[in-house]
């Protein structure tokens, strides 16, 4: 299927805000529109290939905007606005495995005080489905949404609530563009509210994650398959509990007291501090973030000093967080001996950088084994 026409190829170099995007296109530096909220930490690296058009007249104010990347031997859609063309297609030509025979009926239909996006006819009978384009994946799993969805979860419901007592159910769709997924999984640890909506509707839903390619400019090929979903891992480990790395900046090198620590040296760079809660994960990581509270921790004092960079949990029972300090200190430039670890053997938990971890690979792939590809 041909999406778009032709394309420009540029070197994405930044990304300001969240629908805005620095292109680097052969001489020129120039800035892009992104048409998708998500967050894309694992996919917008420096140097990453862009594939961007000019901006038709009458949409928007920038002279370009961002359709896909590159990534290997083919691309991700990026403009999640495509995604019910990709779905539609699929759909009309019997291409999506468990909806064959349906075609599309009407496209964004409301319902009440919402809008779906497709409706489904087959010999009569109608059902709503909702599409939803899956661009984050580990090496084994793909995984949605990569970013916190109220309204995700709020659709999630409202299908439920359509379902019929008797007859076909809705559809929710996920447009997986993760070559080599083996499995498909609700991101708990992204989007906690998400995955335990899913678990609890799945019964109701027709929960379809289907694995599709699209070459390196971006044209849909035919070939598709549905993936399997490890509920029993999601019934496991969403919930909110587990470790997590929380990031933060200093701007400038710094000296001063952390509590029992005493004074000590703070270089210029970024720090990942590992923690844990047994409970209330989410109400954990909000405290650190907050500026005022009475310093308990020794991550307090640091976060008095630099700026909040991300907050990355990992929802699980097991207790991971001696296991990811022991790998964060294989990556590390330099190390904060003591710093969070009076109550076990590791020389720290704290861990500096010279260089934006999130801009880098390894961090993310060390991530995820830890999420999510250690389960499979």
């Amino acid at each position: 299927m041909r999406l778009f026409g032709d394309l420009l190829t540029g070197t994405f170099v930044a990304r300001p805000n969240r629908f805005v995007v620095k292109v680097q296109l052969g001489d020129l530096s120039v800035e892009a529109y992104l048409s998708n909220p998500g967050r894309l930490n694992e996919l917008l690296f420096p140097g990453v290939s862009l594939l961007i058009e000019p901006t038709p007249n009458d949409q928007g104010k920038l002279q370009y905007r961002v359709l896909g990347l590159l990534r290997g031997n083919h691309s991700l859609l990026l403009h999640t606005h495509s995604a019910n063309d990709m779905a539609a297609w699929l759909i009309d030509r019997d291409l999506a495995p468990g909806l064959e025979g349906w075609r599309v009926k009407q496209r964004e239909i409301k319902v009440g005080h919402s809008r779906f996006d497709l409706l489904l006819e087959k010999e009569g009978e109608t059902r709503l489905a909702e599409v939803k384009s899956c661009t984050l994946f580990s090496q084994k799993a793909a995984l949605f949404p990569d970013a916190p969805s109220l309204r995700a979860a709020k659709h999630l419901r409202e299908l439920a609530q359509l379902a019929p007592p008797n007859g076909p159910k809705p559809v929710v769709l996920f447009l997986v563009q993760a070559q080599g997924a083996k499995v498909f999984l609700p991101d708990w640890h992204t989007d906690l509210e998400f995955a335990q909506t899913l678990l609890e509707v799945k019964d109701r839903l027709e929960i379809l994650p289907l694995a599709v390619k699209t070459d390196l400019r971006l044209d849909l090929k035919p070939k598709t398959q549905r993936l399997p979903i490890r509920w029993d891992l999601v019934e496991k480990e969403a919930h909110d509990q587990g470790s997590y790395l929380f990031l933060l900046e200093l701007k400038e090198s710094l000296e001063f007291d952390v509590g029992g620590l005493g004074h000590r040296a703070f270089p210029k760079g970024y720090y990942v501090y590992v923690g844990s809660a047994r409970q209330g994960l989410n109400h954990r990581l909000a405290r650190h973030q907050r500026l005022k509270k009475k310093y308990h921790w020794h991550i307090d004092y640091l976060r008095a000093k630099a700026k909040v960079h991300a907050s990355l949990p990992l929802r699980s029972q097991e207790d991971l967080e001696c296991r990811l300090a022991e790998g964060l200190a294989q990556k590390a430039d330099f190390l904060l001996p003591g710093f969070g670890a009076s109550d076990c053997p590791c020389k720290t938990h704290l861990f500096g950088f010279l260089k934006d971890p999130m801009a880098d690979r390894e961090f993310f792939d060390l991530l995820f084994w830890y999420r999510v590809d250690r389960h499979l």
